[in-house]
């Protein structure tokens, strides 16, 4: 019965009654993707944050970081098989579990060793752009990491380096975020 359905199949695809276009073989679209579970952001926003996407599977991680940049720390994008609508079309979904929003609960900057003003912790903490008790955004991370790169540069260093470690608490839904520095030469 197998080999009756593959000469039915290899029989349509050579006389052109069948198509491939809407099976694996066809290039990812995002118009043909479609996104469920997701009520914080709208499709059209999730939509633009992954317009670019080679296949499902790289949307997916594409809007976690989209989530985790809003704050929902815990969420998960699932992509599942593309399913065929019609023989000349197909769909690829995606899944997404948003989980609680998270709050950042403390930012403290330090630079190990710095015996100097330009590691001062109280100049640093006034660098900091972040919001305690705020939604955890990554945005606001990124402003605080141009500011300290900045600072360091005009003192005459080049190079910085900023590492982010974050403490995940997820009872009280917070994060806490410590970025360590460490200068290069001057």
């Amino acid at each position: 019965m197998e080999w009756v359905r593959r000469t039915l199949l290899v029989a349509l695809l050579a006389n052109g009654a069948l198509s491939t276009s809407g099976c694996t073989n066809r290039p990812f679209s995002m118009a043909s993707l479609r996104i469920s579970g997701n009520s914080a952001m709208s499709e059209d926003v999730l939509r633009a944050g992954a317009h670019d996407c080679a296949s499902a599977e790289d949307c997916a991680a594409v809007l976690e970081g989209v989530y985790f940049d809003e704050g929902y720390v815990t969420a998960r994008v699932e992509p599942t098989k593309s399913f065929v609508q019609r023989i000349t079309s197909s769909y690829s979904s995606l899944t997404v579990e948003e989980g609680p929003r998270f709050t950042t609960s403390a930012v403290e900057i330090v630079e190990a060793g710095a015996t100097d003003a330009l590691g001062d912790p109280a100049q640093l903490a006034a660098l900091s752009r972040v919001a305690i008790g705020g939604p955890f955004l990554r945005r606001e991370l990124s402003e605080t990491y141009r500011g300290i790169a900045k600072r360091y540069e005009e003192a005459g260093f080049e190079q910085v380096l900023i590492v982010p470690v974050t403490d995940i608490d997820t009872t009280s839904q917070s994060v806490k975020v410590r970025l360590e520095i460490t200068r290069g030469p001057p």
